[in-house]
């Protein structure tokens, strides 16, 4: 639990929180469709993102869709993603705050071909 939360990123079926060092450009509530990312990480006890331009060498993933909706599971959230991209998504970040249902949303992304 990060400050009262469940941040998940699923990554070829195995669950994985990475936390990296670095100040991230965005929090994951804020990521949007389109965003390519470098990674997440856990700043100020909330998950976050380094976005970046997605011609950076850097960038390993892009957010395809973005699903604002109470996931409790895993599977609930792969499936919605599984639904909105025609199951065309390789990386999953799915977030469940208990306390703030409005906090509550999946990030289907693809692997960009550099990764």
């Amino acid at each position: 639990m990060i400050g009262g939360g469940v941040m998940v990123l699923v990554i070829g079926g195995m669950i994985t929180l990475a936390v990296l060092s670095g100040e991230p450009t965005k929090y994951a509530e804020d990521a949007k469709v389109g965003d390519c990312i470098e990674y997440f990480d856990v700043y100020n006890e909330r998950a976050a993102v380094k976005v970046v331009d997605c011609d950076d060498r850097e960038a390993r993933y892009k957010v395809t869709a973005r699903i604002e909706e109470n996931f409790v599971t895993d599977n609930a959230a792969r499936a919605a993603c599984d639904s909105e991209t025609g199951r065309n998504w390789d990386r999953m970040w799915h977030q469940y705050q208990s306390r703030r249902v409005s906090d509550n949303f999946a990030l289907c992304m693809k692997n960009l071909p550099n990764t």
